[in-house]
């Protein structure tokens, strides 16, 4: 015999159990993004759980690292669990010779990153990436960028939310006009420009170099937003350059498409660096225009990195978005729902008798795609019923003694509440017809 015996099987802390009213509303984030990618012509791929450490030492850059679930496996290696998906798809590109350019790859999948828990930010998450590898252009910036507006438009957020510009070959020159030499680390005090008190981030870029004249103005610089296609006038003003200057006119016709994408969405804010090491033009970050949450995604091009893996040359843009603040979002702006209207069968029995004939027409029904519940727990009718409102069904089907005898079915539609009875055969050259769409309810 069994004893019980008590333990404390909590929740391991940073990790969500997500219940059946959460997971299905989740549902439409998932193929929202992927549709979306999918008609942007980018391709799925699936990455591995765990990684080698030494993947992400290379250039993800020390904060990173530390986050990092690492372990040594029975081969004495020191493996990590995925923490994000940039290093492992370069891996994934650099390691075949066969795949034609350009490439635009997403992936929708599991991460782990052991950083302090709180609201928007697990140590295990879902996160969309989109990339695009090959050509380097304007265009190709703003087509990743646009996939990401595009993203954020069809789960219904189009104005709620904005997405903030820069490009960090840019910001390199600018810091070296302002005295800076150490860029990399002028770039993670700018990533936390909003978060740091303003004295503390004075002495911060006066210790850098920056003479403490220009530390005020270059404040203000940073704390300006800007419509994107008004950023030539802004950029004039913070850096001296000519017509001739690729990197600026690359910038500058950026700013001109984006737009095209999705009006009043796109931002210059040159406080925008992005954290992370790898990063080498163009990078950006969406938030919700009230300010309440973090990031809801970010990205931007680094042409160096396939280069430091593996010595080949190929330039690169992506991004990633994660699902817990797309989540809160949603629920913030009352849109976090999965209102998709779809046919669903009950198959009622009032006598087990013909259980095993209700389990052949639900096969039946299952195999055209439609969902169709049975009666697994032996319940009368009434509370049949009653099961079939609460799983959301549409359709109730009864097969019973007299129906059975009749080689017919009661079909009743639970909205409208009319009812039929249909021949077992009249029934499946409907099922057979339907196409796409639903079962078609006869007139009469």
């Amino acid at each position: 015999m069994l004893h019980y015996i008590p333990v404390a099987l909590e929740r391991v802390r940073g990790f969500r159990d997500i219940y059946p009213e959460e997971s299905e509303p989740r549902k439409r984030i998932f193929e929202v993004s992927e549709k979306a990618a999918e008609v942007f012509g980018f391709r799925k791929i699936e990455m591995p759980s765990v990684e080698h450490m030494d993947l992400y030492r290379i250039k993800s850059g020390d904060e990173l690292v530390s986050q990092c679930f690492t372990f040594r496996d029975k081969g004495g290696r020191q493996i990590t669990l995925t923490p994000e998906a940039t290093p492992t798809v370069v891996r994934m590109l650099t390691s075949r010779k066969d795949i034609s350019r350009p490439v635009r790859w997403y992936s929708f999948q599991k991460y782990w990153r052991y950083e302090e828990p709180q609201a928007g930010r697990q140590r295990e998450f879902y996160q969309f990436n989109g990339d695009i590898f090959g050509p380097s252009s304007a265009e190709v910036d703003a087509e990743v960028i646009g996939l990401a507006a595009f993203i954020l438009n069809n789960l219904g957020l189009n104005g709620h939310y904005r997405i903030l510009i820069n490009d960090r070959s840019i910001m390199e020159r600018v810091l070296l006009e302002n005295g800076i030499k150490d860029v990399t680390k002028a770039f993670a005090i700018i990533d936390k420009f909003k978060k740091t008190d303003r004295d503390q981030f004075f002495l911060d870029l006066e210790e850098l170099g920056m003479p403490k004249d220009r530390v005020r103005d270059f404040c203000k610089m940073l704390e300006q937003v800007t419509p994107i296609e008004l950023s030539e006038g802004v950029i004039k003003n913070v850096i001296h350059y000519d017509d001739n200057d690729s990197q600026i006119q690359r910038f500058l016709r950026l700013s001109k498409i984006l737009p095209s994408y999705s009006p009043e969405t796109f931002f210059l804010d040159l406080s925008t660096v992005r954290g992370l090491a790898y990063y080498t033009g163009v990078v950006f970050e969406a938030f919700d225009v009230d300010g309440k949450f973090r990031s809801i995604l970010g990205g931007g091009r680094y042409d160096n990195l396939a280069q430091l893996y593996s010595g080949q040359n190929i330039p690169a843009v992506g991004f990633g978005m994660g699902d817990a603040i797309l989540e809160m979002l949603l629920k913030h702006t009352g849109l976090f729902g999965y209102d998709k209207k779809e046919q669903k069968f009950y198959v009622a029995t009032p006598d087990k008798t013909y259980y095993p004939s209700a389990v052949m027409l639900a096969t039946k029904i299952r195999s055209s795609a439609i969902p169709a519940h049975l009666n697994i727990n032996e319940r009368n009718m009434g509370m049949q019923l009653k099961e079939a409102n609460k799983e959301g069904a549409t359709d109730l089907i009864v097969l019973g003694k007299q129906e059975f005898e009749s080689n017919s079915l009661t079909w009743k539609k639970l909205d409208s509440g009319k009812q039929i009875s249909i021949t077992y055969d009249a029934f499946l050259d409907l099922l057979a017809k339907r196409g796409i769409g639903e079962v078609a309810f006869p007139d009469s």
